[in-house]
């Protein structure tokens, strides 16, 4: 696996029902800021650039974590994790891939 340091490039690729859809080619720099270097077949139109500019807005990210001891059987628990920290390009990463269907590959 590809370590998560700055300036590594990703193929951007959308899962879809029926396969996959290449979009194009992204950066992180090291505050985990995505820049789109290359946009290919369906986000030509520019989607990738404005998916970036939506995730390059977020100063947090959610990511979950153990709850405190004691707590209830089944109960859930997230941490803050800050834009700039070391977990902050994976918690994106993951986010981008719930909630947009993109998966971001490393080259």
């Amino acid at each position: 696996m590809a370590s998560e340091t700055a300036a590594e490039r990703y193929e951007a690729v959308e899962l879809t029902e029926n396969g996959e859809k290449p979009l194009g080619t992204v950066e992180f720099d090291a505050a985990g800021t995505l820049t789109v270097r290359e946009e290919k077949g369906a986000a030509k139109d520019g989607a990738l650039a404005r998916i970036a500019q939506q995730v390059n807005g977020k100063k947090v990210m959610y990511v979950e974590a153990p709850p405190p001891e004691g707590s209830p059987r089944f109960t859930l628990a997230s941490r803050i994790v800050n834009r700039g920290e070391p977990d902050f390009i994976p918690a994106l990463k993951n986010y981008l891939r719930t909630y947009y269907k993109i998966e971001l590959r490393p080259q």
